[in-house]
């Protein structure tokens, strides 16, 4: 195949039309949205590429685009306080979604065949630069020949979690369960609702800078030696903006936000993209976390949803509430 790449640096330069289109088209998550990423690429510890991969157009105008690549450059540095200058050379690409993990940053055309998506690999690591390192992260088995060939370094993941619906109510979803856990849920169930100071909803969207703040009080709780960039509110801000994103609330009596589940419904499946709450000592409640999970089983099954994906981390919690792991691979090599 004769394909032409275009990368461009999102903290300098514009993105091409041509990426919304194609995320769009070809019903990418919003995370893919190019707004959404540039709002998470200023907040990054490094800079960025966003990498358009097309067949080379024989015509006047660019053809569309075959395939979508984002990768976090953490060695390039970079200005906070003034427009940076777009990046030379791109020493290492580590090619992942900003601020996620539900995704690999790769994105391929429907219908593409595995020689093509190989094909279009090739052009976005030629762009960046040749004889250079490079890793994948979040992976799925279906994608590693296309982005593991080579002598590539291959390393298991925490897996992503994710339950299927074969239910016809939140009942029989319970009698599905290991007993010993199906009780534990149920009196959680049960305590959360009987609590005269907590309320739970969807809504549309909830105040961004709050809701930053109680992301980054779960993820620092968490957080290991190399702790990533907190997510900032634009980017949440931006993903609300989206009809087919919506926020599970929790609140007391008073209205104050007590945690929050930020949830992606395409029509088909829903995904969790993130969780955020406030600690013991600011007023949270510890079994919001577990209650979330049922709420969105009962979601899922009420509005007949193909599957419900809870994302990575927490595999053996996920594991109580019926949820199945989904491989996911590191890859690791030279372009």
């Amino acid at each position: 195949m004769d394909l032409t790449a275009t990368v461009v640096d999102p903290l300098s330069m514009p993105v091409p039309a041509a990426w919304n289109d194609f995320a769009e088209r070809e019903r990418l998550l919003p995370m893919w949205r190019s707004e959404v990423l540039a709002a998470a690429d200023w907040c990054g510890a490094g800079r960025a590429s966003m990498v358009l991969v097309r067949r080379r157009s024989t015509g006047y105008g660019d053809a569309a685009p075959i395939a979508l690549f984002h990768a976090e450059h953490p060695a390039v540095r970079r200005g906070r306080f003034a427009r940076p200058a777009p990046v030379g050379r791109r020493v290492v690409a580590i090619c992942r979604l900003a601020a996620s993990t539900n995704g690999a940053g790769a994105a391929f055309a429907a219908g593409l065949s595995t020689e093509e998506k190989i094909a279009a690999v090739r052009a976005f690591e030629r762009a960046l630069g040749r004889g250079l390192p490079i890793a994948y992260r979040e992976v799925t088995a279906g994608d590693v020949p296309v982005l593991g060939g080579g002598r590539r370094l291959r390393r298991p993941l925490a897996p992503r979690m994710s339950i299927a619906n074969g239910w016809g109510d939140v009942d029989g979803y319970l009698r599905s369960l290991n007993p010993k856990w199906r009780s534990q849920l149920a009196k959680i169930r049960r305590t959360v609702a009987a609590d005269p100071d907590v309320r739970c909803a969807v809504e549309a969207r909830v105040d961004a800078a709050e809701a930053a703040w109680l992301l980054e009080t779960v993820r620092a709780r968490y957080a290991g030696r190399w702790a990533r960039p907190p997510v900032p509110a634009r980017y949440l801000d931006l993903l609300m903006d989206r009809p087919d994103v919506s926020v599970l609330a929790y609140r007391n009596a008073a209205g104050r936000l007590l945690g929050y589940s930020l949830v992606h419904d395409d029509g088909e499946r829903l995904l969790l993209i993130l969780w955020g709450a406030r600690r013991d000592t600011d007023g949270g409640r510890r079994d919001l976390y577990f209650d979330q999970y049922l709420r969105l089983v009962e979601w899922m099954i009420r509005d007949g949803r193909r599957n419900l994906v809870l994302g990575k981390g927490m595999a053996g919690i996920k594991a109580r509430y019926g949820a199945e792991p989904v491989p996911l691979w590191g890859l690791a090599g030279w372009r």
